[in-house]
């Protein structure tokens, strides 16, 4: 292996010599290996070389300490797969950039979610490695709010209704539901404050107009994470430098907007992840994820303000992102800017979601998937075998099949051998296609003999054949696979979607009326001789005026109350629980 010390040797020695030192960025190849630089100033970063240990040169990143889970996973922010070492024993935390909320989801969004759930399903249930994992909704957005006023309806109203399809979307999917799903108009207090501590440490200002940027300046790793697009300068007369971005914008005239230390407004899209993130994991996450798309800008100012906020050198430990999806003879990834979308709901009409979910299966994550009809086609056809195999490993296992001679040694031996190769190639980054044609060459060995006719057949092996039946049926559960029965798991999902959804509405309606009640407007007025009144007495009229609204709030409690759903109130909220018969 060449000596890396040769290898920059090589690099900063054309460098220093180049006459074009006013470029910003060079590219340049190293003689002895091929390995690209993107320079920038005294700057440099490795492009796509895999010989070497970043632990060891990667001026970005640090290995960390903690518990080996004998996982490796390809890092976006080394370009190589690491070991998978988590803070916690047998518990990650995990983030996930979720949804913009203004229109329908389609088989792109589809494609990144089935991958990062048959991911957690690999870690959870393969490796015993509990998820926590968060995954945002972004409810306040340009595209919500042009879609608002296109409709002619409250911004609200749309964020609402796309989350709400977004969610049983995933659940006709059986993508499963995350831990915690924060909203960014829930997060305000928390993200002004996020943006506030990054200011105090020197890494933002404000503008006269009430807008706050990132000083890109501030952080001196800028563009680890993808650097040759970080590269790209934008416009804005207001920023000190082109790379600066917002953290918090200035609201426009008829736009929703919040109060801040800066003025009327609302967050930048990239601060409300770091926010809501760090609200729940604090200034060390283990993996964060998201399309290939977000790797910039939103991933890299991710980095940078979060960093900034904390002081630190890594805020998040491995970086995980899923190719896109595209339709053949199409160079574009879907998009509906683009206008090439199919939507899940179309896609469930013709095919199940084991279609779908086995095509992400047969595709690594990493990689773009092409979406075509030879492809289902193809889907369709394995999927027949797995059902055809099930099916004649019933009827021998029945003692309704006669095949040929079953030797009960080799199956066994087959079936070990798979299970081995299947959880080493889902230990190697999750590779799931090699780990797919692994299971589907022990079932084609199997199907083979079970459809070979025999009569009069000494040997049975009904032990062999059910292990096998029950080793390929389970594995394919782990992966997320429904295997023909999903329709009522499905409805019962998206009945507990829309029970949540109604009872998280009347939850807050409630909330807003008790704040109101207990934390009433300055600006509200109780009559001229309010102000004379006691301690005492002040509350006491406030009691009697607003004793209509805490009736209505106390009656929702006890109606609920009635159909086993019990309410919890709190300082600054509530929650509810359903209770059980049996715990009653």
């Amino acid at each position: 292996m060449l000596s890396i010390r040769r290898c920059q040797a090589s690099v900063m020695s054309k460098w220093k010599h180049s006459t074009r030192m006013n470029l910003r960025e060079t590219i340049s190849a190293c003689s002895y290996c091929k390995l690209s630089f993107y320079m920038r100033t005294n700057q440099y970063w490795p492009h796509g070389h895999n010989r070497f240990k970043l632990k060891q040169n990667h001026s970005t990143w640090t290995q960390p300490e903690g518990f080996d889970t004998d996982v490796y996973v390809y890092n976006s922010l080394t370009r190589q797969k690491e070991k998978l070492l988590l803070q916690r024993k047998n518990l990650a935390t995990w983030y996930v950039c979720g949804p913009t909320v203004y229109d329908s989801s389609h088989l792109g969004h589809a494609r990144t979610n089935v991958q990062f759930d048959i991911i957690r399903r690999i870690l959870t249930d393969i490796f015993e490695i509990d998820i926590i994992q968060v995954l945002n909704i972004t409810d306040i957005d340009d595209k919500i709010i042009a879609r608002a006023e296109k409709e002619g309806i409250n911004m609200a109203e749309i964020s609402k209704k796309y989350e709400y399809e977004f969610f049983n979307d995933m659940a006709a999917l059986n993508v499963l539901p995350p831990n915690y799903a924060p909203h960014v108009t829930d997060n305000i207090e928390t993200i002004i404050r996020y943006i506030d501590r990054i200011m105090k440490n020197g890494c933002a200002y404000a503008t006269p107009t009430g807008n706050v940027y990132f000083d890109v300046s501030t952080s001196p790793q800028y563009g680890k994470l993808h650097p040759k697009e970080a590269l790209t300068e934008s416009t804005d007369s207001e920023k000190r430098s082109s790379h600066d971005f917002a953290l918090w914008k200035a609201a426009k005239p008829g736009e929703p907007f919040w109060e801040s230390p800066w003025g009327k407004g609302r967050p930048g899209w990239h601060i409300e992840c770091s926010a809501m993130a760090s609200k729940m994991f604090g200034e060390k996450i283990d993996i964060h994820s998201g399309g290939e798309d977000l790797l910039f800008p939103h991933h890299e100012n991710e980095i940078a303000q979060s960093e900034a906020h904390y002081g630190c050198d890594q805020w998040v430990n491995y970086w995980l992102h899923t190719g896109h999806l595209y339709l053949q003879d199409q160079d574009e990834k879907m998009s509906k800017s683009l206008k090439n979308v199919i939507l899940i709901s179309d896609f469930l009409e013709t095919y199940t979601s084991d279609h779908f979910r086995l095509l992400c299966l047969l595709t690594h994550y990493k990689k773009r998937m092409a979406y075509h009809d030879d492809a289902l086609v193809a889907v369709t056809s394995l999927l027949q075998q797995i059902e055809s195999f099930f099916q004649n490993s019933e009827a021998y296992i029945d003692g309704h099949l006669n095949c040929k001679e079953i030797s009960e040694a080799e199956v066994l031996s087959r079936l070990a051998k798979t299970k081995s190769e299947v959880k080493t190639d889902l230990a190697d980054d999750f590779n799931t296609s090699k780990a797919v044609k692994n299971i589907l060459d022990l079932v084609k060995f199997l199907n083979s003999q079970l459809m070979t006719p025999q009569e009069n057949v000494c040997g049975r092996s009904p032990v062999s054949v059910l292990a096998v039946s029950d080793y390929v049926k389970k594995i394919f559960k782990t992966l997320g696979m429904n295997l023909g029965q999903q329709e009522s798991s499905i409805e019962n999902t998206i009945l507990q979607n829309q029970m949540s959804h109604v009872l998280d509405g009347s939850l807050k309606l409630r909330n807003e009326v008790r704040q109101f009640i207990f934390h009433p407007p300055k600006e509200l007025s109780f009559g001229t001789e309010f102000g004379r009144l006691t301690s005492k007495e002040k509350k006491k009229k406030k009691f009697e005026i607003f004793q209509p609204l805490l009736k209505a709030s106390d009656d929702l409690r006890k109606s609920l109350s009635s159909v086993n759903i019990q309410i919890m109130d709190y300082e600054s909220g509530s929650s509810w629980k359903i209770i059980s018969h049996k715990n009653k």
